[in-house]
């Protein structure tokens, strides 16, 4: 039996396990009366499993709106329940209450067919959609004038064609990250028809929704588009949740067409993506993958968010007992201080790598408040009982904890060894309070006595108090190691993946550390889950290690984050094994690759073909038969035929390819001081380090396999021939966008191909005609390649932010360095843009410096600042400052609103006016300074 899990599919491998998960979340049995209730549909073929969602107030005696959901790829088979598990299933799930109307959820049961026509029309599971949708209209009580058809990717695509095989039948249409033949525009242009998709889908690109669009329009239609920006082809998270649209599929009208877009909310995941639903089981790990250079500058940036990023209760806990004697009057006493409890707060931070396996780190701390809860005396006839003294330190300014660590690694998480600490309290620094009560009995014990003595002595052991406070540095780097995240370096190395389908789930984890006196630098191995957790082997495959060691990491002061591209080869062999890495060539996005499943255009170069009637069915996959390389360009060889092994059905199957996220890019070089006048940024352009340099992407052996059948399914599939490929294509890397919108990393095709071709009659096939064209083959591949590679980017992956809350650092420049590929990242521009008529006047600090300035900016210009921490800006208005704290990266206009006369800073698009940290108030000083 033909088995292949196509692109679509691979996309949506997560739901097969999830859908058992999601399928008891939200299921009830089938004698319920609400939610979702099983059903099954019997014909000449057999039972077919489906299932309806009930509303918890359906009620028989009144007609109800239904809904008919077709599903995607991933959910096809038989258990009745996956079609759940993505799309609106998922949605509703959530949702469930006040729901509307039914849905009902046919199930897709052809595996093995075409993927793009799997609900059409004429294909059995289409027609037994519309059969069970019947069904459930005799079943339930419906009103059959609000009849709503939607699906989402395989269903999008039989969305479409069922609305146009039975326009009259529906009363609005849905389809979501869909398409369908132009052709199809004249039948649809009376019905109600409201598209998604999103901007950045690479499996289904956009452009297959917007044809559809313009033919119905051609035809005189008005149906509405929306497409999304910043969402891929999970846009269904968005699209069912979109309240416009559920009113409209309830109330729709064609006399309003409209083409909206909105913008998915950056770092949403959706909530059956795979990676938060689907355990992460290792399959393969690769050692030394990846490295993190994380320069002095870097970790300066870094520290100015420690204060917010730390728990806030740090420094909080209970002391031990202390014990002291002390002498007064020449009399002994011994001293216990008991139920001693500390609190503070961290004010600043710094970190800097001084040397080799040497790391400071230095905490002010502020406010830091001890209560000796009772303090005993006792001496030769005489004792005294003291109430609470309470002792602040750092209540002018911040007392400086300086710890010397050794960063190491140990069970794959970065840990540092305390070398020395050090916590000096300034005499001028602290205060110690007067006990609240004391009891003392004896010769001259009275009160005052007591309460003078118990505080001139804690003055004077001030050096026991520093002891104590360094006594809990272990506790706290607990806490701080506890809270150490390592996700944006997952997210950066995963989306080094050249593929524009499906991306592997990768988790990185520290594999070594060392330090110099430039910075710190860690190495990485990948672990990669499997696709289905179920069949991952019981101990990962450990592959030879990939990267560079640290020994050979440039010691740079920025942060940067290096790959090796070898690990493409063993994470695209893991999906050869799995038995994914095939697509069937009219699967493939766009149309480039269609000629080669088609029978005319390949009876040119397999003349036998001519033999076969018209409407032969022909199958054509994409086999991906070796793993792909990432090689350097001067290394690699001329490709030559003696690469090709025979051509066997031992092969191993496969499939793989990537999903994308567009974004921009903003070019950073590190400037505190406004730099000269200048004009706003373009928005539209593009930037990138010089001599990023380039490679050739290797995929050494694919497969396109070719089979007939007779037309209208008539008989089983007969192997026709097979064709094998060695393909190198160059690349480069490169970041692109602006400094207004948010940074990507994208790997560009360039040059020509070389592809070699050889190929023969598949064994057992006798052709009436042998004659085989391999070189009009290979035209045809070459074709289809170069289409595909020249309508987008290899990979396009929009980089957030490294954002550590007060402080930030971005995509700046990538670069080919072999064996590895870099990506740098740097502060931000941050900018003030006069759009005033008058000149603007103003001074500028960071949290922890003196007021700079002031600066004058002309009409019509802007100052620029590359800084990674928040500036803090003023305006002496009237004799008064107007102050305002400028997130780093962010834009601001010196303007006058349209509701106002008066002129003031103004966030893009949102008024800073009255902030949180807004102050105005009178005199010259600056708030907050503390003199650094």
């Amino acid at each position: 039996m033909r088995r292949t899990l196509s692109l679509r599919r691979i996309i949506a491998l997560p739901a097969l396990v999830l859908a058992v998960f999601i399928g008891n979340a939200v299921g009830f049995a089938a004698d319920e009366r609400s939610g979702f209730v099983d059903h099954v549909y019997t014909d000449e073929q057999g039972d077919h499993k489906y299932v309806v969602f009930v509303p918890d107030n359906y009620a028989p005696d009144k007609k109800w709106p239904v809904v008919l959901f077709l599903h995607g790829a991933g959910e096809r088979g038989t258990d009745g329940r996956k079609q759940l598990s993505v799309g609106l299933g998922a949605v509703v799930a959530a949702q469930s209450p006040g729901v509307g109307y039914l849905i009902v959820f046919p199930q897709c049961e052809d595996t093995e067919g075409r993927i793009l026509t799997a609900w059409d029309a004429n294909r059995a599971d289409g027609q037994r959609a519309l059969s069970i949708l019947n069904h459930v209209e005799q079943t339930y009580n419906v009103d059959s004038n609000q009849r709503i058809l939607t699906g989402w990717s395989m269903g999008g695509y039989g969305a479409w064609s069922l609305a146009a095989a039975m326009p009259e039948h529906w009363s609005a249409v849905v389809p979501v990250s869909g398409g369908g033949q132009p052709q199809w525009g004249p039948k649809l242009k009376d019905v109600p028809i409201w598209a998604f998709h999103g901007a950045d889908d690479a499996v289904v690109r956009a452009d297959e929704s917007r044809t559809m669009i313009e033919a119905v329009r051609a035809a005189g239609g008005k149906p509405r588009y929306t497409e999304v920006t910043g969402s891929g082809h999970h846009v269904w998270t968005l699209a069912y949740r979109h309240e416009p649209l559920k009113r409209w599929m309830l109330n729709p009208s064609v006399g309003d067409s409209l083409d909206t877009i909105f913008r998915a909310k950056p770092g949403t995941r959706p909530p059956s993506s795979a990676d938060d639903q689907l355990p992460f089981v290792a399959a393969v790990e690769i050692p030394n993958a990846a490295h993190v250079r994380l320069g002095n500058e870097m970790l300066e940036a870094l520290a100015y968010s420690i204060p917010q990023r730390v728990p806030a209760d740090l420094l909080v806990g209970r002391i031990g007992d202390i014990n002291e004697s002390t002498t007064a009057s020449g009399r002994s006493f011994r001293v216990r201080f008991t139920d001693v409890t500390y609190s503070g707060r961290v004010a600043r931070a710094r970190i800097h790598a001084y040397r080799a396996d040497r790391l400071n780190i230095q905490l002010g701390l502020q406010d830091v408040r001890l209560r000796i809860g009772t303090t005993y005396l006792v001496g030769s006839g005489r004792s005294a009982v003291a109430g609470p003294i309470h002792i602040t330190i750092g209540h002018r300014r911040p007392v400086w904890l300086s710890l010397a660590l050794e960063p190491y690694v140990e069970n794959r998480r970065l840990r540092t060894k305390l070398i020395a600490s050090r916590f000096d309290i300034p005499n001028d620094n602290w205060r110690v309070a007067p006990p609240a009560g004391v009891s003392a009995s004896g010769l001259g014990m009275t009160r005052e006595r007591v309460s003078n003595g118990l505080v001139s002595g804690i003055y004077a052991k001030k050096g026991r108090i520093e002891r104590e406070v360094g006594a809990i540095v272990p506790s706290i780097l607990e806490r701080l190691e506890e809270n150490l995240e390592l996700n944006d370096v997952t997210d950066v190395i995963t989306a080094f993946w050249p593929l524009p389908v499906y991306r592997p789930r990768l988790r990185a984890w520290p594999q070594d550390v060392s330090t110099d006196d430039k910075g710190v630098s860690i190495s990485f191995g990948v672990s990669a889950a499997a696709l289905e957790p179920g069949s991952a082997p019981q101990t990962p495959v450990i592959v030879e290690p990939a990267g560079l060691p640290l020994s050979d990491v440039e010691q740079s002061t920025a942060l940067e984050v290096g790959l090796s591209p070898n690990v493409l080869e063993p994470l695209t062999d893991m999906l050869i094994d799995a038995g994914i890495a095939r697509i069937h060539v009219q699967d493939i996005p766009g149309t480039s690759f269609s000629p080669l499943g088609e029978l005319s255009s390949l009876a040119e170069a397999i003349p036998d073909l001519k033999r076969y009637a018209v409407g032969t069915e022909i199958w054509s996959e994409l086999v991906l038969v070796d793993p792909m390389q990432i090689l350097d360009r001067p290394e690699v060889a001329p490709l030559s035929t003696d690469t090709f092994e025979p051509i066997g059905q031992q092969t191993r199957q496969s499939g793989t390819f990537i999903r994308n996220v567009r974004g921009t890019f903003a070019q950073n070089d590190a400037n505190v001081e406004p730099p000269a006048e200048s004009l706003p940024a373009d928005d539209a352009s593009a930037a990138n380090a010089p001599g990023q340099g380039g490679f050739r992407i290797d995929a050494p052996r694919a497969i396109i396999s070719i089979a007939v059948r007779e037309p209208n399914g008539g008989s089983d599939w007969t192997p026709l021939a097979e064709f094998e490929f060695a393909i190198r294509q160059n690349a480069t890397a490169r970041a692109i966008g602006s400094e207004r919108a948010q940074p990507s990393l994208r790997l560009d095709w360039s040059g020509d191909p070389e592809i070699l071709a050889t190929g023969r009659f598949a064994p057992g096939y006798e052709p009436q005609d042998p004659t085989l064209r391999v070189e009009k083959i290979r035209e045809m591949f070459l074709a289809g390649w170069r289409g595909w590679t020249q309508a987008g980017p290899a990979s396009e992956v929009a980089i957030p932010d490294v954002d550590f809350g007060a402080s930030k650092l971005r995509l700046s420049g990538v670069e080919w360095r072999p064996p590895r590929l870099a990506v740098r990242f740097a502060p931000p521009e941050l900018e003030i843009a006069n759009s005033f008529s008058e000149p603007l006047v103003y001074e500028t600090k960071s949290p922890y410096s003196r007021w700079g300035g002031p600066y004058t900016l002309s009409p019509g210009k802007s100052h620029r600042y590359r800084v990674p921490y928040p500036l803090i800006y003023r305006r002496n208005v009237a004799g008064q400052y107007e102050m305002f704290t400028l997130p780093a990266g962010s834009r601001s206009e010196f303007r006058v609103p349209s509701s106002a006369t008066v002129p003031g800073l103004y966030r893009l698009r949102e008024p800073i006016s009255e902030p949180p940290q807004a102050h105005v108030g009178p005199g010259t000083g600056a708030a907050g300074d503390d003199g650094s």
